[in-house]
């Protein structure tokens, strides 16, 4: 693990893109996990066979509606934690959320279980993709490394479906088996952590936060040149005349706009569009 503290150029880009690919396939996992074995009398047995037609669905959906409400919440303490401590954050989240899940003996024990991993996931999907975007040693790199993000996001579900489908086979024979899918939710995430303990946060982030020295070696690292160096100093410029934007343009920020845009960047649609898809998505049960 030495090693990763002396990772440069693209070897430390890659290290970065496999730790933060862990976080986004667990994403995946923790969304499939529970379908494969929630109707199952083993699983519903085991949390006191709870009854009504709700109880299932709302142990399922929590995990949605706790990712959502930590997505946005992220907003307030994000920039002070930094993108790389968020994403450890979650981490911890989740590997918390997994073992209060695989060891459930009762419907609330399960739900605050799926709350607490949702919280994690959260934190992970607001901050993978800005992590990943603001590490990019080139703006052309940033489509596709969080389309790579995605297609293992999507891995991620159907790996949960197949390890379902082995364990649920062996339910008859061993009750507690559905327990161990649950359990390995925070096999990524300990993944991720390990590779992330050792790597840096965006020089972005560390020029925010005033801490240019910081910023500097972090810049050196990724292009794998010295601080003085004129392609290290250019972006060091770029960076900083864009927070420095960002300052002024902050002072006349109105929430509402998030609702209605008219900008160029109307941001208000592209955040009423998302909803709506994923509205949708809901509503029709997919």
């Amino acid at each position: 693990m030495v090693g990763l503290k002396q990772l440069q150029g693209k070897a430390l880009y890659k290290t970065m893109s496999a730790a933060c690919g862990a976080a986004f396939m667990l994403y995946g996992y923790d969304a499939g996990v529970l379908g494969g074995f929630q109707e199952t009398p083993q699983f519903r047995d085991a949390i006191g066979n709870p009854q009504g037609s709700y109880t299932i669905p709302l142990i399922a959906s929590s995990y949605n509606l706790a990712a959502g409400v930590m997505s946005l919440c992220t907003s307030f303490f994000a920039m002070q934690l930094g993108r790389k401590r968020t994403i450890l954050l979650g981490n911890l989240l989740i590997c918390i959320g997994a073992v209060l899940q695989a060891s459930s003996y009762s419907v609330a024990q399960i739900l605050v279980g799926r709350i607490v991993t949702g919280s994690g996931i959260g934190c992970i999907a607001s901050s993978v993709p800005t992590y990943m975007a603001e590490m990019s040693l080139e703006a052309s790199e940033r489509g596709p490394e969080v389309s790579y993000q995605l297609a293992l996001l999507i891995s991620g579900v159907a790996l949960a479906y197949w390890i379902d489908l082995g364990f649920v086979q062996g339910l008859e024979a061993h009750p507690w088996l559905w327990r161990v899918p649950l359990a390995m939710q925070s096999c990524f995430a300990i993944f991720s952590t390990c590779l992330l303990a050792f790597l840096p946060d965006t020089p972005r982030w560390y020029y925010a936060r005033g801490r240019h020295d910081e910023a500097d070696r972090c810049l050196a690292r990724l292009y794998a040149l010295p601080v003085e160096h004129e392609q290290v100093q250019q972006v060091r410029e770029e960076v900083l005349g864009s927070l420095k934007e960002e300052e002024s343009d902050s002072s006349s920020f109105n929430f509402w706009l998030l609702f209605w845009d008219n900008s160029e960047l109307q941001f208000g649609r592209r955040l009423r569009t998302s909803f709506l898809i994923l509205w949708a998505q809901q509503f029709l049960g997919k």
